[in-house]
């Protein structure tokens, strides 16, 4: 009794405190691999990770399908193209009941289907009371396996007093490598993929499709990522999203003998939202064989923002694809397109600024000589789901083409072709499916 009365009079004479919000920025967010998903015997879902490091019981976690889909590889006009989509793109959020080594159990079945022998992210989603954001807050980059993706969520109030950035952190652009020069006048280097070794074409954007061995260059599509230009020195594709972005441009050399460049990369396949969260996609590599930094632009990564209340002070939600690269010499490369931003809030004051647009194109530099090199093409605009009535203002426009400098040629400032990324859109947060259950079966006599 004694205890008790102490207690109570500590509660009644101490100051009330109110919860004060937690300064964050940087990197909030832990990612792993899921490496099994299975039933749990307490009617929950066992997700086996890598590692379970960084997560913790009451929080919750996302779970999202990164790459896995099927694309067709043709030598034509159809690579890249999206036959089965499978389950890319599938998103949900779950709370963490139990950890037990790399097992992490989560409350209730899965809504959606994942396939852990393609790639399958775990990011924890780090819960505040109220959080003040005082320096950019983004995250790790995609590296192939995991990251390009922020998620928090706030109960109460989130202040913005920097930006919420992910742009450049989705899938990556086409990579530039030593090329040789084997067309010719009289030759033509047309075809839709080529092998990394022959310097025929510059490396395909990323995208939801994994590379296919020996047909990781050239112009075709690599799904929402932009094709390679071609030999010699034509333009990188644009990056895409749920717009497609632009192709790239060709190069138009003016002498009658000198080596063309007819065949740059298409722009990635644009992909249907409905449901599913994607980065955007990464812009093709323009073909080089002389300065080499005409590298395919990143595509944005994906931001995710829970709140009750979000008071903007005018500051941004930033989920944009980098510009390709403008070499000197060398084919331009493709933008990558913007990424996806989920804003899940019932208010939000002080102008929140929404933004995934998608990068520019390289532009060509010809050493003022009579050349007329390929420019990349414009990564598309990416895209927002909220079921926000207002309270932002939201730019998706894609990149602009690039165009050619520094020649003495009539095609200075021209884009030779090479085109503009789309525009995005606003969709509502989609409602997922109900779980299915696959627990134990109680038969009641």
């Amino acid at each position: 009794m004694k205890h008790l009365f102490l207690a109570i009079l500590l509660f009644v004479f101490t100051p009330f405190s109110p919860i004060k919000s937690q300064d964050i920025g940087g990197i909030i967010n832990v990612y792993t691999n899921a490496t099994q998903i299975s039933a749990s015997p307490d009617c929950g879902t066992i997700i086996t990770v890598n590692s379970s490091t960084g997560f913790s019981i009451g929080e919750y976690l996302l779970v999202i399908q990164m790459q896995g889909a099927t694309i067709l590889e043709n030598n034509d006009s159809s690579f890249g193209t999206i036959s089965d989509i499978g389950h890319v793109g599938n998103f949900e959020k779950k709370l963490i009941t139990n950890i037990i080594g790399n097992d992490i159990h989560v409350a209730g079945f899965l809504s959606n289907t994942y396939n852990t022998s393609a790639i399958v992210q775990v990011v924890n989603i780090p819960q505040y009371a109220n959080a003040n954001v005082t320096s950019q807050l983004t995250a790790a980059p995609w590296n192939g396996s995991n990251g390009g993706i922020l998620a928090l969520e706030v109960t109460g109030t989130l202040t913005l007093n920097a930006d919420i950035n992910v742009s450049g952190l989705g899938y990556r652009g086409g990579a530039v490598q030593a090329y040789n020069i084997t067309c010719n006048w009289f030759t033509a280097v047309a075809d839709w993929f080529y092998p990394l070794t022959t310097g025929e074409g510059g490396q395909k954007g990323e995208g939801i499709a994994r590379y296919l061995p020996n047909k990781q260059c050239g112009r075709g599509a690599q799904a929402n990522g932009g094709g390679g230009g071609n030999d010699h020195n034509s333009g990188g594709g644009g990056g895409s999203s749920i717009a497609v972005g632009g192709d790239g441009g060709t190069n138009s050399e003016p002498g009658t003998w000198n080596c063309k460049g007819n065949a740059p990369g298409v722009a990635g396949r644009s992909l249907t939202l409905t449901d599913k969260l994607f980065l955007g996609g990464g812009g093709g590599s323009g073909h080089g064989n002389n300065s080499f930094v005409g590298r395919g632009g990143t595509g944005g990564g994906i931001a995710i923002v829970y709140a009750n209340t979000i008071e903007a002070n005018t500051f941004a939600i930033i989920a944009s694809g980098t510009n390709g690269g403008s070499p000197s010499g060398d084919g331009g490369g493709g933008g990558g397109a913007g990424g996806g931003i989920l804003v899940d809030a019932a208010t939000i004051n002080g102008n929140l600024n929404i933004v995934s647009i998608g990068g520019n194109g390289g532009n060509t530099f010809n050493n003022n000589s009579n050349r007329c090199f390929g420019p990349g093409g414009g990564g598309s605009g990416g895209y927002l789901l909220t079921n926000a009535s207002g309270g932002y203002f939201s730019t998706f426009q894609g990149g602009i083409p690039g165009v050619v400098n520094n020649s003495t040629n009539g095609c200075i400032g021209s884009s030779l072709g090479a085109d503009p990324g789309g525009t995005g859109a606003i969709y509502p947060i989609p409602v997922l499916p109900p779980a299915p259950y696959t627990g134990p079966i109680t038969f009641i006599r």
